[in-house]
């Protein structure tokens, strides 16, 4: 039987996070993981929001910040990182630390499925997300040497992450997770995808949905403005859309005018629904939203060429470009 090293799995809790218990999923799901070696679970939060020590780490993000004091409290080679929202399903932590024994592996991770949003616009922005996952990271995962990292959960041993500067070299970046697993690919590792984890989708209001569309834009725009430049020819749905209209105005038949509308409609779906079958998730009837919430998209795509600032968990930051933030008291008291 092999030998398991000790895991320190770090729950970083966004002020404000509509969590549906007082104990995060991610605290229930790591318990329920029956991980055969040493394990211990670190929640942080913090009360009130944005106030953590200025001086530990100088423009981090509140959530860099709860990464940083849970890496300083872990008392094992293996972290995790893990968002309070998200549920994995049992051994799949073992798994995770098996595959970060892999030759050149410097952090394993696991691809998220949206589900279990309890609104409208939370089942927009759960279609959306799933089709957006169903599109680009399954593909890229399969294909591509280099990896675009998400952070439901992310493994990495100490060492790894002491090499590249630690929590320390992600303090200044909205793209946390992203900017990790540049700093992992850089110094000659690789980022490895491996199984399924849900992201609780919860009970989103309005405001809260059209700021995390507008953040993950605002991301994309900063982080990786090339993809973000491409990213304005991936709305098919309105396009076809604008393309369907203008032909009915130019009096062409039905067929022709609206058959490329439900073409992009049947093909977002099924992104959508990919996700959902690869997690063993059931709302697959959320899928069906998911053309409705490319439009939205669409209206909001021009929008982080404008942005230059966004809230995020309680906190303000200033978008400083390159995918680099900073909390605007803290930028102030720099000027």
């Amino acid at each position: 039987m092999p030998v398991y090293p000790g895991v320190s799995v770090i729950v970083p809790v966004a002020d404000g996070d509509s969590l549906p218990s007082p104990v995060p999923p991610a605290v229930l799901s790591a318990r329920r993981q029956q991980y055969p070696g040493p394990l211990e679970v670190i929640v942080v939060t913090s009360d009130p929001p944005c106030r953590g020590p200025a001086e530990d780490l100088p423009g981090a993000t509140d959530k860099v910040r709860k990464l940083h004091a849970g890496v300083k409290k872990a008392r094992h080679p293996i972290l995790a990182f893990w968002d309070a929202d998200v549920q994995a399903p049992p051994g799949l932590l073992a798994r995770l630390v098996r595959t970060l024994d892999q030759p050149g592996a410097g952090l394993v991770y696991a691809l998220p499925c949206w589900t279990g949003a309890a609104t409208l616009p939370g089942l927009l922005l759960q279609a959306w997300a799933n089709a957006q996952v169903g599109t680009f990271l399954i593909p890229i995962a399969r294909s591509a040497r280099r990896q675009p990292v998400t952070g439901a959960l992310v493994v990495i041993h100490r060492r790894t992450l002491d090499q590249v500067g630690g929590t320390a070299a992600l303090a200044g970046y909205l793209a946390d997770d992203a900017r990790l697993g540049e700093l992992v690919q850089a110094a000659g590792y690789r980022a490895v995808p491996c199984g399924w984890v849900k992201v609780g989708g919860g009970r989103r209001g309005w405001g809260e949905t059209l700021s995390t569309f507008l953040r993950w834009l605002v991301t994309l725009r900063h982080h990786t403005p090339r993809a973000y430049a491409l990213s304005c020819l991936l709305h098919p749905v309105a396009a076809a859309l604008l393309w369907g209209l203008w032909m009915q105005h130019r009096g062409m038949a039905l067929g022709p005018a609206w058959g490329p509308l439900l073409a992009a409609a049947l093909l977002r779906v099924a992104a959508a629904s990919l996700p959902v079958r690869l997690a063993g998730a059931r709302d697959f009837s959320v899928a069906a939203l998911a053309p409705v919430a490319d439009l939205l998209a669409a209206v909001l795509w021009p929008a982080p060429l404008f942005v230059r600032r966004l809230t995020w968990g309680g906190c303000t930051y200033s978008i400083l470009g390159g995918g680099r933030v900073a909390k605007r008291n803290e930028l102030r008291g720099r000027q």
